[in-house]
């Protein structure tokens, strides 16, 4: 079943950009997680040899990350592609920054080196000069984070036990995903956007 809620979670975010797509499973909260990705739509991607490793891979999975790209700094690369790894933090970047320096590829690289590097990732974030929603894994602290500014939204929905949450850029794509695969029924799941900060 989380094969398939992969599956249509990639189709559904490629609405939002085609020019990559990437998969991070988080198997251990404090072990880095597994990264697979290509410079390619969804679809493409759905049919690649990463994606059938990854799919191997989903047994004890405790997160699974699924970014997909539309480029906007940065050319089409599997560099590129989210998700992004720096020491111990694996992140997705849907937003576009103002200013960050040069001599790096995009925006979101050097995001997630800047939060892997940061004592106060609050401070960082507070720093940051454009818009963002970001969610990362941080293997030394064993945590995902979920976190957006005013210029972007994020959406998160969690089953009333607690047990599975999910998130996307928009309530629509959770809908869709959920009831694809029968995951919840509408008066066991939470939907609500989540607040900048």
């Amino acid at each position: 079943r989380l094969n398939l809620f992969i599956e249509t979670a990639a189709l559904v975010s490629s609405t939002r950009g085609t020019d990559g797509t990437g998969l991070a499973l988080v198997r251990q909260p404090k072990e880095n997680a597994l990264v697979y990705k290509e410079g390619i739509p969804a679809w493409n991607f759905l049919e690649t040899k990463k994606w059938g490793d990854a799919s191997k891979s989903l047994g004890g999975v405790r997160a699974a990350l699924i970014h997909t790209r539309k480029a906007t700094i940065g050319c089409t690369s599997y560099a590129n592609t989210h998700p992004f790894v720096s020491g111990p933090v694996t992140l997705e970047h849907n937003g576009t920054l103002r200013t960050y320096p040069k001599g790096v590829s995009t925006d979101s690289e050097w995001l997630c080196k800047n939060i892997s590097d940061s004592k106060d990732v609050l401070g960082t974030l507070e720093a940051v000069d454009g818009a963002y929603a970001l969610v990362w894994h941080n293997a030394a602290t064993g945590e995902i984070n979920i976190t957006r500014n005013d210029e972007r939204p994020i959406v998160v929905m969690s089953c009333e036990d607690g047990g599975v949450v999910m998130w996307a850029s928009e309530e629509w794509m959770l809908d869709a995903c959920a009831s694809r695969i029968g995951l919840f029924s509408s008066k066991d799941i939470d939907i609500k956007d989540l607040p900048p900060g």
